[in-house]
């Protein structure tokens, strides 16, 4: 299935195990498109959160309201955002 100019095969989606995404109807249009499905692990509901939190962030103070002309400014601003900014937030480097 194409969307546009891009194929959706090989995406990937991960999710909570909430009926909605394990019901078959649900997996059965993932699996239409190409796209490989990825669940929370079962009793685990803290597994995701880290990229959750990541996600909240960036979408946030990055991506609010912006419209990306193409594939190639979205990948420049997801790699400004990691390599430049999350990356230096997370792991400083000490100067001790």
């Amino acid at each position: 299935m194409i969307r546009g100019k891009h194929s959706l095969a090989g995406l990937i989606h991960h999710c909570d195990r909430g009926s909605i995404y394990a019901a078959d109807k649900y997996q059965g249009k993932l699996w239409g498109f190409g796209i490989k499905a990825s669940m929370s692990v079962k009793g685990n509901c803290h597994d995701n959160a880290s990229m959750e939190s990541f996600y909240g962030c960036y979408k946030c103070s990055f991506v609010r309201g912006r419209i990306f002309e193409n594939e190639t400014e979205l990948r420049a601003n997801v790699f400004e955002n990691i390599k430049i900014f999350y990356n230096r937030f997370r792991n400083p480097v000490s100067k001790a």
